[in-house]
């Protein structure tokens, strides 16, 4: 009796391994997906970020790629960005947008900071950060940069298209204030300078547009009109009709 329990409990233990390997073989080959298989993730491209899809491990190396020599990330059709993305949406009016997260009660938005990166030691530059609007086709428009209004959605854009192959540079006075735009009525206020590198020349009017200088007196109690004709200065305090 004692020989056929010591038997029984062998045939026991031999079945139960068995079972425990036929199942865990069967987890490996049928329950666990073929891609995701530590044996298969060789087969992926140098670099490739993976992603689930369809219940398998996928890859998009063409758009989706690290770089792990330049510590660079790739999203979208681009080699030489650090991050690139890109709306591939080819409807028009579809936008790609960078948003800030909202505040919740009582929290202020998120802003979005975007940095051009510092110089190291020596005589370095910083990093510049360029707003590119797209390019043209046939007769339709260049891209523009534009602010918005956040109360009423409007627009305003900066035109670009006048700006040659030469860069320029645009310098901004220690001061607060409104930009003053030319062939608008003005307001201006404090020291303006109008000067060039050698002579400079000021134009009021042209040569068939009459032109008015209003000056407040020295002594603050009225205004002086400046016109001329013919080579002849002409001071008034009473307002010509030429003058706005």
């Amino acid at each position: 009796m004692e020989k056929i329990i010591k038997k029984n409990k062998l045939q026991y233990i031999l079945v139960s391994v068995v079972v425990i390997g036929l199942g865990i073989l069967l987890f490996f080959s049928l329950g666990f997906p073929a891609s995701a298989r530590v044996s298969n993730l060789k087969s992926f491209s140098d670099g490739s970020i993976l992603f689930s899809q369809g219940g398998e491990i996928a890859e998009n190396n063409a758009t989706l790629f690290w770089d792990n020599t330049n510590n660079s990330i790739r999203i979208g059709q681009s080699t030489s960005s650090n991050l690139y993305v890109r709306n591939i949406n080819a409807l028009p009016g579809n936008w790609l947008e960078l948003h800030g997260e909202n505040g919740g009660v009582g929290m202020s938005g998120r802003g979005i900071d975007i940095d051009g990166g510092d110089g190291g030691l020596g005589d370095t530059n910083g990093g510049s950060v360029i707003l590119r609007p797209g390019t043209k086709q046939g007769s339709g428009l260049v891209g523009k940069i534009g602010f918005q209004n956040p109360s009423n959605g409007s627009f305003a854009f900066l035109d670009l298209s006048l700006l040659t192959l030469s860069n320029k540079t645009f310098t901004f006075p220690d001061i607060s204030g409104t930009f003053g735009l030319l062939q608008l009525d003005q307001t201006w206020s404090g020291l303006n300078k109008f000067e060039a590198g050698t002579n400079s020349t000021i134009y009021i009017g042209s040569s068939v547009k009459s032109g008015c200088i209003a000056m407040g007196d020295s002594d603050g109690s009225g205004v002086t009109y400046i016109t001329a004709n013919d080579g002849v200065l002409t001071a008034s305090t009473t307002k010509p009709s030429i003058c706005q």
